[in-house]
């Protein structure tokens, strides 16, 4: 059973019958509206899927939560997607996949773990491009620690440049840099120290 995974949908909604097959593999729960504002429940980052009834449940309500919440999906129930886009452009905003009110539940099944893997997708990029974007500061960084290097004569201005660049770079709260000069083979003397805290 897929604890993380959960089914949403309104009380006393049409969709209830059709998911309930879907018990045994997934957490469904029945929302309320709380008056005036919407569904008040957070998702708290877990996987999300919501299914109302385009025509019987309050779209607008199920709409709100995927628009705010990145780790949700809708799909709507419908008797014939076609006729209804038809009838309103604005009808599949903010919905994943319809489905048709009487469908098998193996395609009901199906169109849920497509919204997951969907979800799941979303989630890897959106880790991906925050890497990458992370990875490209640092590169950032670490060039103009390069820059400096060639450019700047005073030593301690380029080691607290240098520590405070790597302090950036790994999120430390303090850093050190020791400079030590060799007496003999054995024996080492502290020349100069540079410390940073917050």
């Amino acid at each position: 059973m897929s604890k993380d995974k959960q089914i949403w949908f309104l009380e006393r909604s049409p969709a209830a019958k059709l998911l309930e097959p879907l018990r045994e593999s997934y957490t469904l729960h029945e929302v309320r509206a709380a008056e005036g504002k919407g569904i008040s429940q957070p998702t708290d980052g877990l996987p999300v899927v919501l299914v109302g009834d385009l025509e019987k449940d309050n779209l607008q309500l199920l709409r709100d939560v995927v628009r705010t919440d990145f780790s949700a999906r809708l799909i709507g129930l419908v008797d014939d997607a076609g006729k209804l886009l038809e009838r309103s452009e604005d009808s599949g905003a903010g919905v994943f996949a319809f489905v048709r009110r009487k469908a098998p539940a193996a395609v009901v099944k199906r169109t849920i773990e497509a919204a997951f893997e969907n979800i799941d997708l979303a989630t890897r990029e959106r880790e991906a491009r925050e890497a990458l974007e992370r990875t490209q500061r640092e590169m950032e960084e670490l060039n103009q620690i390069g820059v400096a290097l060639s450019s700047t004569r005073d030593i301690n201005t380029l080691l607290t440049m240098i520590l405070q660049k790597s302090r950036e770079i790994t999120g430390a709260d303090a850093g050190s840099l020791y400079l030590v000069e060799q007496i003999s083979e054995t024996e080492r003397r502290l020349r100069f120290k540079i410390t940073q805290n917050d």
